[in-house]
């Protein structure tokens, strides 16, 4: 087997972001977004070719937190189709996370999703709009 390489970036800003302010709900919903998309960047990087994996995470102006995933994919992706009901690029019975995902953004409006496709790697980054408290 291939080694899986993982690349990971944390700004030491973020030991000034506290978790509490957010609510309890959006807590679990930031949790629910990110683990849906580790998810689906691990399995995707580890059946690509060049099995590669990135995490970041920085702390903006202390008012958002950003969290990007990347990784490699071989698959063709139709950005218009992800998160639409059932639609996977890996198969049947697939494609509830994003739509979970999207979901989730559509009834938190301090959560938004950017995704990118640059050649083989595929980015999400979620942007947390804080209030501080």
């Amino acid at each position: 087997m291939t080694e899986f390489l993982k690349h990971l970036n944390i700004s030491k800003k973020i030991k000034d972001f506290d978790i509490a302010v957010l609510t309890l709900s959006q807590q679990r919903n930031l949790a629910r977004i990110i683990g849906v998309f580790l998810d689906n960047a691990r399995e995707a990087s580890y059946i690509s070719n060049d099995k590669m994996m990135g995490l970041e995470v920085y702390l903006i102006k202390n008012d958002e937190l950003k969290i990007i995933i990347s990784n490699t994919f071989d698959n063709k992706i139709d950005i218009k189709k992800m998160g639409k009901e059932a639609f996977s690029t890996k198969g049947k019975g697939r494609g509830h996370g994003l739509m979970l995902v999207n979901y989730i953004l559509e009834s938190n409006r301090i959560f938004t999703v950017d995704t990118d496709i640059n050649g083989k790697v595929y980015s999400q980054s979620l942007s947390v709009k804080i209030k501080n408290k």
